[in-house]
């Protein structure tokens, strides 16, 4: 079997270039898996050679708009290249209403149109599971995906870990620093955490949001307690990029494993 990690998409909200929104490839025996459709992550998809029609599941860690906000283009796309099966797609709750609102809903006189030259249905709606509890949302011959309810403001969120007999994944989206994941997390061959600004950048006054974001002092923290080996960084609020590296080094110092400090179309292979 094989393993292995694209990220698609580095940045957060802000459009800063060369760092589109959240979005992350796990590629498992060959099936691509999409955690969270974020600004860019179609394109992205194009650009590191897996056409988006091959992806038929979809994991989404919360319905902040920067992590979906690729999903309607991507369901409509992938319908319009000639999808003929149903693409899963597992997030909170409320992802059902999003999808039917932001596919259906908001492009209805669209939808009419191609109906009306005849064409098919079939393809365009989602398979939707909401997920509200921890525990395994799903599990074929060759992996298992769980997920965990993860504090973010008020936002229902969620954390994915994907198993497979190679490693083990995991994929944090968006953390409120103050909860304690260590058992989640557990023994991951790779953690994927945000690392959304340092601990000034998110105490200043003017963001009241920061306490729902991990710093590197607190990313540090984590892995090195749950006994991760390598490490993602990604989700940078901070446009700096002199900033952003002096995170890496800040995670380095405190955590012994091997840290890489997320830029778009970065890929792990864990079998090397």
């Amino acid at each position: 079997m094989s393993l292995r990690l694209i990220l698609l998409g580095s940045g957060a909200v802000r459009p800063v270039p060369g760092r589109d929104g959240p979005a992350q490839i796990v590629v498992v025996e060959g099936e691509p898996l999409l955690f969270d459709c974020g600004r860019g992550a179609v394109t992205g998809l194009r650009r590191v050679g897996i056409a988006p029609e091959t992806v038929d599941r979809v994991f989404l860690t919360h319905l902040h708009f920067d992590h979906v906000s690729d999903l309607p283009y991507f369901i409509l796309v992938t319908w319009v290249i000639g999808r003929e099966r149903e693409m899963e797609v597992y997030g909170p709750t409320g992802t059902k209403e999003f999808v039917q609102r932001s596919v259906r809903g908001a492009y209805e006189e669209d939808l009419r149109s191609r109906f009306g030259h005849g064409r098919s249905a079939l393809g365009l709606d989602a398979q939707v599971t909401e997920v509200e509890t921890e525990g395994t949302v799903l599990e074929t011959g060759t992996y298992r995906v769980r997920a965990t309810p993860v504090k973010h403001g008020n936002m229902p969120n969620l954390a994915y870990r994907v198993e497979a007999s190679d490693g083990v994944v995991v994929v944090l989206g968006d953390v409120d620093r103050r909860q304690d994941l260590t058992e989640f997390v557990a023994g991951a061959d790779l953690l994927l955490c945000e690392c959304s600004g340092t601990k000034e950048f998110l105490e200043h006054p003017s963001r009241p949001w920061g306490a729902w974001h991990m710093t590197p002092e607190a990313v540090a923290e984590l892995a090195t307690r749950a006994g991760v080996k390598k490490m993602v960084l990604k989700h940078f609020v901070m446009e700096d990029e002199s900033a952003i590296e002096q995170m890496g080094e800040e995670v380095r110092r405190r955590f012994a494993g091997e840290v890489f400090v997320g830029r778009d179309g970065l890929s792990i292979d864990l079998n090397d």
